[in-house]
């Protein structure tokens, strides 16, 4: 009955009478079990956000139609975040979720507003491949990892910080798999976005051989953030 530590955040960048265009940050967290402490899950910028508002109505999502647009945005997001609390707590276990957000992007395919098929807005960096990569067999390893960083991981660490250490490596180690054939996608990036920081602080008070292994890793994995990773070296 817990509730998830969300937290949008949106901008707006031009308005034409009661049309916006803008950006919405979406961040959610998870707590990590016997202790006070909460991972980040999630933290995206969806830089494609239009929709039309008049002020003091009600943002009403209907199920089923594509009636109004930040209505839908939120709600896809909604799943989306669902879909990855459940995944870091059960074996993917956010795929209902995931279908969900699924079934959203299909009834936006004929929406006029952009960031829902898939060569709009930022080409693959949008909400059309957010949920296809998820969804697709080729990233079922990132879903893997997902669990794992966190069940046998980080969930683990009141036990034995070593065990804990050891499962957040080899999980972090199981996404090779996807960088070899999908570099850089987008949902790579996500994960990277969400734990890049706390895999540093995690790993800064290990050994140097440790951090040299973790540096080697990362480095491969997630290049644009070389700089971050060097305090592993």
């Amino acid at each position: 009955h817990e509730q998830i530590d969300v937290s949008f955040l949106l901008t707006i960048n031009s308005k034409s009478g009661n049309d916006f265009n803008g950006k919405l940050q979406i961040t959610s967290q998870r707590p990590v079990f016997n202790s006070d402490y909460k991972s980040l899950l999630m933290n995206y910028i969806d830089k494609n956000v239009s929709f039309k508002y008049i002020r003091n109505s009600p943002i009403q999502y209907f199920e089923g139609q594509h009636v109004d647009n930040l209505a839908d945005i939120l709600a896809y997001y909604i799943y989306v975040i669902l879909g990855h609390d459940y995944d870091s707590f059960s074996f993917e276990g956010g795929t209902p979720y995931f279908n969900k957000a699924d079934q959203i992007l299909s009834i936006c395919q004929s929406a006029s507003e952009s960031g829902w098929k898939a060569p709009d807005g930022d080409g693959s960096n949008n909400r059309f491949w957010l949920i296809q990569n998820a969804l697709q067999p080729q990233f079922s390893a990132l879903r893997k990892t997902f669990y794992n960083y966190h069940i046998e991981g980080l969930d683990q660490c009141y036990i034995n910080r070593d065990t804990c250490l050891n499962k957040i490596s080899s999980s972090i180690n199981d996404l090779l798999e996807i960088h070899r054939s999908r570099p850089s996608s987008l949902n790579m990036q996500l994960f990277f976005n969400a734990k890049s920081e706390e895999i540093i602080k995690i790993f800064l008070p290990t050994s140097t051989a440790t951090k040299n292994k973790m540096y080697n890793l990362l480095s491969q994995l997630d290049p644009s953030r070389i700089k971050a990773y060097n305090k592993l070296k």
